[in-house]
């Protein structure tokens, strides 16, 4: 009798202690998710450091960006994250530099790629978006998720919504939607890669927190490179580094067969790069020389003494600051390298030009969701089935107050 008890105890113990448990590693994502959204600090702040387990907590890895968020009265005061993680999935690619071979038959162009502009709207791409846009359901819920554990949740992707700032997720999710899709490149195509938005972890450039930006650099890399064909960062021609600062996305290009460091800036700037964002650009090319250096001496010697050139982009603006996420999204999809013909399909500055980046924000989200590395894909068209089943003046109101609310939503995430 006494023994039945005690093991009777010992089951509603460990219940219990297996309820706090998952209580806790839920607002520990909660939390973490929030660190996301907020402000990068100014370059004086002093530095925090988070270590986070990603085979414990799947999650997007950068923060967020959008207009309300530079208020002071979200944190009292912004902090400074590293990234580092403890541990990385194991990778299922080959270290070899060999890549494998696809059937021509999928190879571009004879598999579509690039998303075209100007084409008739499909109908799936509106019924995506009504759902996601409809602001309804759990903002934490991960919509798109990969064999490796890349994970963005919804409350990202509600940053599709027209004229909002993206969450620098979206981004992230764009750079593994591509690196999977290099496996078809045609032959004469230079071999691409796609970095994860601000892989260094970086907010603050501080030179004594060097090492960890390189450690950042150089777990993510793996990663990527886990997501991509190629095993070996020795198998690269291009190198795309997403970078967000101060509310704005940029790519960093590196070359590393026929050397050349370029930016690409939908912004126009008139002289030279502002300060802030030069010292990010050179930190950024002092982790990458490091992480070379290491390697591939080969590949350091080729870049190490060069010096960025900013693309001139017939599509630049000047006024155009919401959609500085889509605008990088279109680059990294179109731009295949120096002495190629580039053109991405988006007009000068202008109402035609503004109608195209709110067209191609409704086809980036349907990509990223129906993907076929997306593993909750068949979830995704069950929701918006389900969604569709709602009564039509209910679906109707929520698209009147779908901006307000997903602001809300974003507000509610910040904590």
């Amino acid at each position: 009798m006494i023994l039945e008890i005690i093991s009777q105890v010992e089951k509603i113990e460990k219940h219990i202690n297996t309820d706090e448990k998952n209580e806790d590693e839920n607002e520990d994502v909660k939390k973490e998710i929030r660190l996301e959204f907020q402000e990068e600090p100014e370059l004086e702040t002093p530095v925090h450091i988070m270590v986070v387990d990603k085979t414990e907590k799947e999650k997007d890895q950068i923060p967020f960006t959008q207009d309300e968020k530079s208020e002071s009265e979200m944190q009292p005061a912004p902090l400074d994250i590293v990234f580092v993680e403890k541990e990385i999935p194991k990778c299922i690619k080959p270290k070899s530099t060999r890549l494998t071979k696809t059937s021509e038959a999928l190879r571009s162009p004879y598999k579509q790629r690039v998303v075209k502009l100007h084409e008739k709207k499909h109908t799936i791409e509106a019924r995506i978006a009504d759902w996601i846009f409809s602001a309804n359901g759990d903002i934490w819920e991960p919509l798109f998720k990969t064999v490796s554990g890349r994970t963005t949740r919804r409350i990202a992707l509600e940053t599709f919504y027209p004229d909002e700032y993206f969450h620098a997720g979206v981004i992230t999710s764009w750079s593994v939607v591509l690196n999977s899709e290099e496996l078809y490149r045609s032959n004469d195509s230079r071999e691409r890669l796609f970095g994860l938005c601000n892989i260094m972890g970086d907010y603050n450039l501080s030179k004594k927190r060097e090492e960890f930006m390189l450690e950042n650099f150089r777990l993510n890399m793996q990663s990527i490179l886990c997501d991509s064909p190629f095993g070996s960062i020795k198998a690269v021609e291009m190198l795309f580094l997403p970078s967000l600062q101060d509310k704005h996305f940029y790519l960093l290009i590196f070359y590393f067969k026929t050397p050349a460091f370029e930016i690409a800036d939908n912004m126009k700037y008139k002289g030279k790069l502002k300060a802030k964002h030069a010292t990010r650009v050179r930190m950024m090319t002092k982790i990458l020389l490091s992480y070379l250096e290491k390697e591939s001496p080969k590949m350091y010697a080729n870049i190490k003494d060069l010096e960025p050139t900013t693309l001139d982009l017939p599509w630049g603006n000047t006024n155009n600051f919401a959609d500085c996420g889509v605008f990088a999204m279109r680059h990294m999809e179109t731009y295949h390298g120096k002495n190629r013909r580039w053109d991405c399909g988006l007009s000068t500055e202008s109402k035609t030009q503004s109608d195209e980046l709110a067209d191609l924000r409704l086809k980036y989200l349907t990509k990223i969701l129906l993907v076929d590395i997306n593993m909750l894909r068949d979830q995704v068209i069950s929701k918006v089935e389900e969604f569709e089943k709602l009564d039509k003046a209910e679906m109707d109101e929520m698209r009147v107050n779908a901006h307000k609310r997903i602001r809300e939503r974003t507000k509610e995430a910040l904590g």
